[in-house]
């Protein structure tokens, strides 16, 4: 179940990173999407940074389910998200 949230928000946020630049693939793609999690502008996403991309991009996700995606891809356990465990953890959308 987790991974199908990761796998709902990050289509979201693909999408709409999409909308506005359609152009973007891979990597470029990943660094845009990123940014929009990124509130900390260490490109670094947060459980506060998932829920607000998460919101804008029109996925209804509660606070506990940010923790738990967090929880779930932070490998190196440093309570964030970087883009190496981002992309990990979007991988099927992407």
């Amino acid at each position: 179940q987790k991974d199908m949230t990761w796998t709902v928000v990050g289509a979201a946020a693909k999408a709409a990173c999409l909308a506005v630049t359609p152009e973007l693939e891979g990597g470029d793609l990943v660094k845009a999407m990123i940014a929009m999690f990124d509130t900390t502008g260490e490109e670094k996403i947060t459980a506060e940074g998932l829920l607000g991309a998460a919101a804008a991009c029109g996925c209804e996700l509660s606070a506990e389910d940010a923790d738990a995606m967090i929880l779930e891809a932070d490998k190196d356990k440093d309570g964030a998200i970087d883009a190496f465990e981002f992309e990990q953890a979007v991988m099927d959308c992407l």
